[in-house]
């Protein structure tokens, strides 16, 4: 799985493992957190969301189980793996 870098003001990277339903978001804090069940169109969503920030508190927090997750650096530029 792959995170993608993405701009916005409290989020530095996504990323989606499609087969387990796992949304990982990745803050500018270093923190990630991994929400369970959560399916492709929410992950779609978020991607286009105009504010990720916004999408992600009322769409996702609070409706998605979450976790902390520890994300290995695999490549400095290209992303991450879980």
């Amino acid at each position: 799985m792959q995170m993608i870098s993405v701009l916005s003001s409290n989020i530095s990277a996504i990323g989606y493992d499609a087969a387990a339903h796992h949304l990982y978001v990745r803050f500018h804090s270093g923190t990630t957190y991994r929400y369970s069940g959560v399916p492709s169109s929410i992950h779609s969503g978020l991607m286009n969301a105009t504010s990720k920030d916004s999408y992600l508190t009322h769409c996702i927090k609070d409706r998605f189980p979450c976790s902390t997750s520890s994300l290995i650096n695999v490549n400095h530029y290209d992303g991450w793996t879980v």
